[in-house]
């Protein structure tokens, strides 16, 4: 068994644990995610919003496309843009870090 299949078999038994899910494009994806955190920063012209939420889901769930920068994902009833993603690697999971949509 290949490294990405050992971390895909253990990611999933850990979702099954901890269950959490996000929707997206109209699927549900089992997740790992971390709380939403409400911290802006304060920057020359304004408030920047940091990261609010990161989610970790395994590739082996997705059909062929994956969710991208700046597509929209919901999780937990809120609507977040993924605004950078973590590519897959061996481990088989990609981290897409989100912030809540705005307006």
């Amino acid at each position: 068994m290949a490294l990405t299949d050992d971390f895909d078999a253990d990611l999933a038994e850990v979702t099954e644990d901890l269950p959490s899910s996000f929707v997206w494009e109209g699927d549900t994806y089992a997740c790992l995610s971390t709380d939403p955190s409400e911290s802006k920063e304060l920057q020359m012209g304004g408030f920047l919003g940091d990261v609010d939420l990161s989610v970790i889901v395994r590739t082996s769930l997705f059909d062929a496309d994956h969710p991208q920068v700046r597509d929209f994902i919901t999780w937990n009833g809120v609507e977040y843009r993924i605004v950078s993603r973590i590519p897959e690697d061996a481990t088989g999971a990609i981290t897409l870090m989100c912030s809540e949509k705005t307006g």
